[in-house]
C-alpha cells in the first residue's frame, strides 16, 4: 500500500486510475459494510447528508477505519481520504479514495481547508479542539441529535 509523505502526493494518489484487483475488494467491501455495522453505515448517510450541503471537492474522514464507507461521497463526485492509526487491515483504496496510515495530528496542517468527517474519533480520541478544518461534521453528534438512547428516532416538540 502507497501512503502519501505530502500533500502533494495526496493530490496525485487521490486521481489514480482503478485497477480491476482494486475494482473486485470495492465491491466486496461495500458489500460488507451493508451487512455488518448498520449504525455505523446510518451515522455516515447522516454525515454525508451534512457533507451535500455544501458539496466540497474533498472530505477527510478522521478514524476511516477501513475507508468501508468512502463509496457514499465517492459516488456523489466527493473525493475521499481516510485518516486511521490502525494500517494492518488492508484498507480501500481507489480512483477518488487514498488512505493515509498515521496520526491526524501528523498531517493536520495538508487538510486545514476541507471538510473534516469522524464517526466517534473526534471527540473521543482526538479533542474537537485540536482540528483544524473547513467545517467539522461529526456522525455521533448526528446521530445523537436524531435518535435518543435507545435507537427511536427523537420526536419534534410542538
Amino acid at each position: 500500500m502507497n501512503v502519501p509523505t505530502s500533500y502533494g502526493e495526496v493530490e496525485e494518489m487521490i486521481r489514480a486510475p482503478i485497477n480491476d484487483k482494486d475494482r473486485w475488494w470495492i465491491n466486496a467491501n461495500i458489500d460488507d459494510s451493508l451487512n455488518h455495522g448498520h449504525v455505523n453505515l446510518e451515522s455516515y448517510q447522516l454525515i454525508l447528508e451534512e457533507v451535500l450541503k455544501d458539496k466540497p471537492k474533498r472530505v477527510v474522514d478522521i478514524g476511516s477505519n477501513l475507508n468501508q464507507y468512502a463509496y457514499l461521497f465517492t459516488n456523489e463526485g466527493i473525493e475521499y481520504v481516510g485518516i486511521d492509526v490502525n494500517a494492518s487491515m488492508n484498507p480501500l483504496t481507489y480512483q477518488g479514495c487514498i488512505f493515509i496510515a498515521g496520526g491526524y495530528e501528523q498531517v493536520r496542517e495538508w487538510f486545514k481547508d476541507d471538510v473534516i468527517i469522524s464517526h466517534l474519533c473526534v471527540g473521543y480520541f482526538i479533542e474537537k479542539e485540536e482540528v483544524l478544518c473547513k467545517r467539522l461534521i461529526l456522525g455521533d453528534e448526528l446521530r445523537r441529535s436524531k435518535y435518543d438512547k435507545y435507537g427511536h428516532h427523537r420526536k419534534e416538540c410542538v
